[in-house]
């Protein structure tokens, strides 16, 4: 006895996945303690492109934070400083960096690092 023969036209491949990576620290509660460890359980098979996505995701976060801020700092002290503004282009844009703009960029980085230091001290900076 002879049955009717089924071809499978579409071959369903997801070479990347067929869901969007996420941040997975995207929830975890803001703590006051740098030592504390945060423990995340993966159980899908896309989950590495999950960890990739959140470690780039959180380095994106500290470049806008220094873009942010450096533009909130200039804003305060003079509304029309286009030198300044000059100065973000070419830290947040530009691949070599003028010596005067990493002077500019270390000196932001060692005010957001003695904030970011806890909590309170960051609520209490001029950013909080």
């Amino acid at each position: 006895m002879t049955t009717p023969t089924h071809i499978q036209v579409k071959y369903w491949m997801y070479p990347i996945g067929n869901t969007p990576a996420v941040n997975l620290l995207r929830d975890t509660p803001i703590s006051s303690s740098k030592d504390e460890t945060i423990r995340i359980l993966c159980l899908a098979c896309g989950d590495p492109r999950s960890i990739l996505f959140t470690l780039w995701s959180e380095k994106g976060q500290a470049r806008n934070v220094m873009l942010l801020t450096l533009i909130v700092d200039t804003y305060r002290v003079d509304k029309n400083s286009s030198e300044t503004f000059d100065s973000c282009w070419n830290l947040f844009y530009h691949m070599l960096i003028p010596e005067n703009d990493l002077q500019l960029l270390r000196k932001l980085a060692q005010k957001l690092v003695t904030a970011s230091e806890s909590l309170e001290k960051w609520l209490a900076s001029p950013y909080g």
